[in-house]
């Protein structure tokens, strides 16, 4: 996909290397394409999807990475910034710099805005495995919002 807005189709790796997340851009260089850019991400044995879209409604598209290894599983955040690859901030719960969910998360627009919105389970949030986090687009980064154990509603 076009993932800089210049007319031109890039491609987008999402691959499993040294047991890391590892991404990689591939730019087409007018006769054919070669990767300039790459990221390592989360520990991991599977990618489970990738996508490539603007999620935060920054005019930017992310490239969201889910993956999982053993009993634990998450999502990877970056934004494409000219050639670059620039991690997306997740703030609260159980976010790790641009790494959202312990036992899985995935993106959703839960309020019809169009900004995409990162549900995860945590484990230890509140001392209970299992905890439920929501994180919400600020600006700047992804906050949690809040984080609750199973039962608790929201």
């Amino acid at each position: 996909m076009d993932v800089d807005g210049d007319g031109i189709d890039e491609l987008v790796f999402a691959m499993v290397r040294d047991n890391e997340v590892r991404v990689e851009v591939a730019w087409w260089q007018g006769r054919e394409y070669a990767v300039e850019t790459g990221v390592d991400g989360a520990k991991a044995t599977h990618i489970d999807r990738i996508q490539a879209q603007d999620v935060n409604g920054d005019g930017r598209t992310e490239i969201a990475v889910q993956h999982s290894r053993d009993n634990a599983a998450g999502l990877d955040l970056w934004a494409i910034d000219d050639h670059d690859l620039e991690e997306v901030d997740g703030k609260g719960a159980c976010a790790d710099g641009n790494s959202f969910g312990d036992r899985g998360a995935h993106l959703v627009d839960l309020d019809g805005d169009g900004v995409l919105e990162i549900v995860g389970t945590c484990d230890g949030v509140f001392g209970v495995f299992g905890s439920d986090a929501t994180w919400r687009w600020d600006g700047e980064a992804y906050v949690a919002e809040d984080a609750n154990p199973p039962g608790r509603g929201r």
